[in-house]
């Protein structure tokens, strides 16, 4: 079979790869005890492997890599996932949802992106929040 390589994915793939690369490079983990700086690399790359099992050949897969390259080297903080001290909330929730996900359609990739994708949303969430109360103080 010949292969046909989209340019446009390629691209897309590079820069994950690139911003990868970057945050190995810029970001200290030891320095956050509660947060990471930016998506850490395992929870985007659960997101991408998720899409590319899940959505083949959809359009917005080529948005998907980009976006996760710059969640992974920006400054917005990501709760690390321990189910000790006050912010037991999100892991507990994620955890639940990649169950119920799984118990509904045994498919691994669809319940992995139950798990990832209410992560990153609800960090970036909690990140707009702290940023508006902090801006109204």
């Amino acid at each position: 079979p010949e292969w046909q390589i989209d340019m446009g994915a390629v691209i897309a793939l590079m820069i994950y790869l690139v911003c990868g690369a970057l945050r190995l490079a810029r970001y200290d983990p030891r320095i956050q005890k509660d947060a990471f700086r930016g998506m850490p690399i395992p929870m985007a790359g659960l997101v991408l492997t998720g899409m590319s099992i899940t959505a083949g050949g959809m359009p917005l897969f080529l948005l998907v890599p980009m976006t996760l390259g710059l969640l992974m080297v920006c400054d917005i903080p990501f709760m690390k996932l321990k189910f000790t001290g006050s912010k037991r909330l999100l892991p507990a929730f994620c955890v639940f949802s990649f169950a119920v996900l799984y118990l509904l359609t045994r498919d691994v990739a669809v319940a992995t992106l139950g798990f990832a994708v209410p992560y990153a949303l609800a960090n970036l969430g909690l990140s707009l929040v702290n940023e508006a109360r902090a801006a109204t103080r």
